[in-house]
């Protein structure tokens, strides 16, 4: 029986990247990169680091005293990512929110790679262009802020936000209605009528609450997937699980997208702001595929 080969043990040169959050048992993101980077040839070794709110300052400066070369930030901690970082990129900046930061020289330069990893995988998985779409985003937070970046600067035609407190979700839309004035651009209450009204005219109904990574925190009311039209899309950004959702949805014959392939193109576009070089994708894609 041959034996798999092992990467030799860290030593003095080895550099360190992970991915925080909380919760992060589940991530798939240390057996695709650590793939990459292996395939690139680097002595880089990458892992997932639970942190909860309360301590994610301290983690985030805990990098920058281990001479880390980055890290990717997942829920909860997007959003205050953005506002301990002492750079942002423009998608961060637009988002509010951040999901791969960059260490260089001691300066934490904060990036929103959910945005264009979002597009990528809807288009590869769903066939589906956003321009012009009419869509439907489930959630307030930082991955729904960059999926609403992502759309927008694809050229989607409306974005309505449903959101458990209707104020945040009034907030963001207001907060980034200056930088997309073409998109129609609206929050909506998570009740039945509206919720009901803006699935019946939606190309694609996108989950980005933490309903499926955590399937005890109910939603305010169902999600009614029959309002969908018969040629419309469901997503979720959850890749672990097959959140209730998505099951509702191919049950009626919808195309639907889990989060994995979302996974694997913010992670290609994450990874040449570490490396400058171009992310081996589809030695990311075959490392995702070994533990899906």
């Amino acid at each position: 029986m041959t034996r798999a080969r092992e990467r030799p043990a860290p030593g003095a040169g080895t550099r360190f990247l992970g991915v925080l959050g909380s919760p992060v048992r589940h991530s798939w993101s240390p057996a695709m990169m650590n793939a990459a980077f292996e395939h690139l040839g680097l002595d880089w070794r990458y892992g997932a680091f639970e942190v909860p709110p309360t301590r994610f300052a301290a983690a985030l400066e805990g990098l920058r005293a281990l001479g880390f070369v980055g890290a990717n930030i997942t829920v909860p901690h997007k959003e205050a990512a953005a506002l301990a970082c002492d750079e942002l990129g423009r998608e961060a900046e637009l988002a509010g929110a951040v999901n791969t930061v960059v260490l260089q020289a001691g300066t934490i330069i904060g990036h929103n790679t959910d945005a264009a990893g979002f597009v990528a995988a809807a288009r590869e998985a769903l066939a589906l262009d956003p321009a012009g779409a009419d869509v439907v985003i489930l959630g307030a937070g930082g991955s729904a802020r960059a999926i609403v970046v992502g759309l927008g600067l694809a050229g989607a035609a409306s974005l309505t936000v449903i959101n458990r407190t209707a104020a945040r979700a009034e907030a963001m839309c207001h907060a980034l209605g200056e930088a997309f004035p073409k998109v129609q651009l609206q929050a909506s209450a998570w009740e039945p009528a509206p919720l009901e009204a803006a699935l019946g005219r939606a190309h694609l109904l996108v989950d980005c609450t933490v309903v499926g990574l955590e399937p005890e925190t109910a939603p305010p009311c169902p999600i009614p997937v029959d309002a969908l039209p018969a040629s419309a899309a469901v997503a979720t950004l959850v890749y672990h699980r097959e959140p209730e959702l998505l099951a509702r949805a191919r049950a009626r014959g919808l195309r639907t997208m889990d989060g994995h392939l979302m996974l694997l193109h913010q992670a290609a576009a994450a990874l040449p702001l570490w490396t400058n070089t171009e992310a081996p994708l589809e030695v990311m894609r075959a490392a995702l595929d070994r533990v899906r």
